[in-house]
């Protein structure tokens, strides 16, 4: 079962508000940011990818595909660098699959994820997670492939 505590909203920098949400069974997540000077469009966006290519560095890859597809979902996505959550669950196919695809590369490459550790990731990106939009989202990975079902007898969970 899910659970969800919703924190006391606060006043942050600016007279921003801020709400704060605790989830109990925490798993880790991918939290690697671009520095967004990089993101230059130009001369240093090209050098980066250079060397990103040359060295093979994957996770450099990962967030630079979160930070293109965060452009692409900018009216579902709401937050700032890695308190990013989804507002609203996009409804055309098309966005589904650039949102599936985002919170795949919110999960750590190569970690076995046990279903409810699985559960709290998704259930950590959406702004309002429900228990029946947790379990949509999850499946909706493992329909576009991004997550991959370990044997459901033994909780041998799902990996990237």
């Amino acid at each position: 079962a899910l659970e969800l505590r919703r924190l006391p909203s606060g006043e942050a920098d600016g007279g921003t508000q801020v709400t704060r949400r605790l989830l109990s069974g925490a798993a880790p997540v991918c939290r690697f940011q671009v520095p967004a000077v990089w993101h230059d469009g130009g001369r240093l966006e090209a050098l980066f990818w250079t060397e990103v290519e040359a060295y093979e560095v994957f996770e450099l890859e990962i967030a630079m595909a979160r930070r293109i597809l965060e452009k692409l979902l900018r009216t579902y996505l709401a937050g700032k660098e890695d308190a990013i959550v989804f507002k609203a669950w996009p409804s055309r196919d098309r966005h589904q699959l650039w949102a599936a695809l985002w919170l795949a590369l919110r999960f750590c490459p190569g970690r076995l994820y046990s279903q409810a550790e699985a559960a709290w990731v998704v259930a950590w990106h959406l702004d309002c997670p429900s228990t029946s939009l947790v379990l949509a989202v999850r499946a909706e990975l493992e329909r576009r492939g991004f997550l991959t079902v370990g044997d459901e007898e033994t909780d041998a969970g799902l990996r990237l």
